[in-house]
């Protein structure tokens, strides 16, 4: 039985990366089912260990740790030394998805550039999968991107702009493929109808969002609330480092009409978020995965765009006529998006449909080059 690693964001109370691990898990299970004689062992390197077997049923060890504090902890429970062991002893180490490669966040290239080190260090094929890369402004960042990449046996990413960037890095052109998110099973609504609720998802980017960003948004939820009698559901995607229900807390205290909204209580479990997106009648969203999450449920979004990965999957999802830049974001161009995705809601949601299919579809490419890629070890 081939032993494969699997590492990236997990465990780390972000819902996106949650449910992008529980794509690539099935990704690997629907090119080998748990009864083939050829189904690998798989083993999850995480933040949290106990959090990912709980969550998807699946063995799990600690990320190899990037920082002093998280290295002496490691040392002194012997996390490090059986990291290191699975990474000698397996077939094959697999890195992704997400955004793990840019420059916004700096820390985020050390992290994961570790990781993947460690996997070429022991010799071991390294397959990068489902990822956002970039932007990538300086010099370092770009040498170490070019020396993971240059080394991958199998790569795919998720939107034309990372195709582009690891091009213009002298590198093989690399396949496209949809977030591994869209291969998560959706159940059929119940009812075609939906409620009288939005979905709102924000993110607190690079600093504190100003306070007039937070008025700005108590202003919009009494707007769309008076003006469309929609409730608005603030929803956290994230509890560690990025708080998201701080955030929400306090536009939902700037609220003079608390019944205009509520506040979400996070969960890990990315299946209660789907849920409530089913049943929403529009989704306002920052965090990329909320985006995801709207077009798998077939819901009309408003992407507010805080990062080039946010913007490019509004483009290629024929939403930028519905997509806001955060540095164009007040109450009023708020307002005026999401009266105009009101307007276009039966035509946006019918293009929201035909771009869930070609996702779904596209997400599928992972299959193939998975098998081809664990086939090869």
């Amino acid at each position: 039985m081939k032993k494969i690693l699997i590492c990236g964001n997990y465990g780390a109370t972000n819902i996106g990366d949650e449910a992008i691990l529980a794509g690539i898990l099935r990704i690997i299970r629907q090119s080998y089912p748990k009864n083939s004689s050829k189904a690998p062992e798989i083993t999850v390197l995480s933040a949290n260990p106990q959090n990912t077997t709980a969550l998807h049923n699946v063995k799990s060890l600690p990320l190899l740790p990037a920082g002093p504090r998280s290295f002496f902890r490691g040392l002194f429970n012997g996390g490090i030394i059986r990291t290191l062991d699975a990474i000698r002893t397996c077939d094959g180490f697999i890195l992704g998805g997400g955004g793990l490669f840019n420059d916004e966040k700096p820390l985020s290239i050390i992290i994961w550039g570790l990781q993947a080190k460690f996997a070429l260090l022991f010799r071991k094929p390294l397959m990068c999968i489902g990822q956002s890369v970039g932007p990538l402004n300086n010099f370092f960042s770009r040498f170490l991107v070019r020396a993971i990449y240059s080394r991958c046996r199998a790569v795919s990413v998720r939107d034309s702009a990372s195709q582009k960037l690891l091009h213009e890095l002298n590198l093989p052109i690399p396949q496209t493929a949809a977030d591994p998110a869209f291969m998560l099973h959706i159940p059929e609504p119940v009812s075609a109808e939906r409620e009288k609720y939005i979905v709102l998802s924000l993110r607190n980017w690079h600093k504190n969002m100003p306070a007039d960003m937070h008025n700005s948004f108590a202003r919009f939820i009494e707007d769309v609330y008076l003006t469309f009698g929609l409730k608005t559901v603030l929803v956290p995607f994230s509890s560690y480092p990025e708080n998201d229900t701080v955030l929400l807390d306090n536009i939902f205290a700037q609220l003079k009409n608390k019944d205009a909204a509520e506040v979400f209580e996070f969960s890990n479990d990315f299946a209660k978020v789907l849920e409530l997106m089913q049943k929403a009648k529009a989704v306002v969203g920052m965090r990329l995965h909320s985006l995801i999450f709207a077009t798998l449920t077939q819901t009309p979004f408003l992407a507010l765009s805080y990062s080039r990965k946010v913007s490019s999957f509004a483009n290629e999802s024929g939403m930028e006529d519905y997509s806001l830049a955060l540095n164009d974001l007040s109450e009023k161009s708020l307002m005026e998006k999401f009266t105009r995705l009101m307007a276009d809601y039966d035509r946006v949601k019918g293009k929201i449909i035909e771009k869930n299919i070609f996702n779904r579809a596209s997400a599928v490419t992972n299959v193939y080059e998975m098998k081809v890629f664990i086939d090869s070890l």
